[in-house]
């Protein structure tokens, strides 16, 4: 036998052996994910979501099983009623797999949150609609700068500050369904502005964040780059001025009390 032919069949039965052993180590993870009875018990642990998300991590391409993971994982927390974990499920959960809003089972997880927890009309009408493309790209620019206006409009009024936080869920959800979107950006950078005029500046730094690594190439980049020193500055000035007026507000612990 020649040494290019040994060396060909030994290469196929390392690859033979690899593939299954592969396949062995994948069959383990499966069987201990589904070793539970249920993943909805609500004395579930949180070792099995973490075993549950790290079966994702761990094989990407098995698409089928691991949307089944993310919507039994999403209904977990629902039950237990974690909103914050909930929440950031959805939202990975989207970015990871954003073809799985068209799954129907996981659509109607997505609005139950929104509307029995966040209760956030407008945001559901927004989803329902880019979901089923019963919008043009021009009938959504619309309607998203006239909400944004009337925030505008009504701040600070009551609703303002809830409204504030719609626009910003609709504007992230577009941006991860559609991420190469020229309007995705677009309505990110209205988001901004609301958050900024309504005070929330954590979100709004997050916000210009997040276009900077979804959206790289987007005409107005540079504002956003500009804008985030900017923001980064006024908050780093902020925290000091309040670090120094807490340091001149305590007394000294030789100073005599006030008669």
């Amino acid at each position: 036998m020649k040494i290019t032919e040994l060396s060909v069949k030994i290469l196929f039965v390392g690859f033979i052996l690899s593939f299954y052993a592969c396949q062995s180590e994948q069959n383990n993870w499966v069987e201990g994910l589904e070793d539970k009875k249920s993943y909805i018990n609500p004395e579930e642990s949180p070792t099995d979501l973490d075993r549950q998300l790290a079966y994702i991590h761990r094989f990407p391409k098995d698409t089928i099983r691991n949307i089944n993971i993310v919507k039994k994982s999403i209904l977990s927390t629902l039950k237990n009623e974690n909103e914050e974990l909930t929440y950031k499920l959805i939202l990975w959960s989207l970015n990871k797999y954003p073809k799985i809003i068209k799954d129907k089972e996981m659509e109607q997880l997505t609005l139950y949150f929104y509307e029995s927890y966040l209760k956030e009309q407008e945001t559901i009408k927004w989803i329902s609609e880019i979901i089923r493309d019963k919008s043009t790209e021009s009938e959504k620019v619309t309607y998203f700068n006239e909400f944004a206006n009337q925030i505008k409009k009504d701040f600070p009024g009551p609703n303002a500050f809830h409204d504030s936080k719609q626009i910003l869920s609709m504007a992230k959800i577009h941006s991860i369904l559609f991420p190469e979107n020229e309007n995705s950006p677009e309505f990110l950078w209205t988001a901004y502005e609301i958050m900024y005029l309504t005070g929330s500046s954590n979100d709004a730094l997050n916000v210009l964040e997040l276009i900077l690594i979804k959206h790289k190439g987007w005409i107005n980049i540079k504002d956003v780059k500009r804008e985030k020193r900017r923001l980064i500055k006024i908050k780093t000035s902020s925290k000091w001025l309040q670090k120094e007026k807490l340091q001149l507000e305590q007394p000294r612990k030789t100073q005599a009390p006030v008669s």
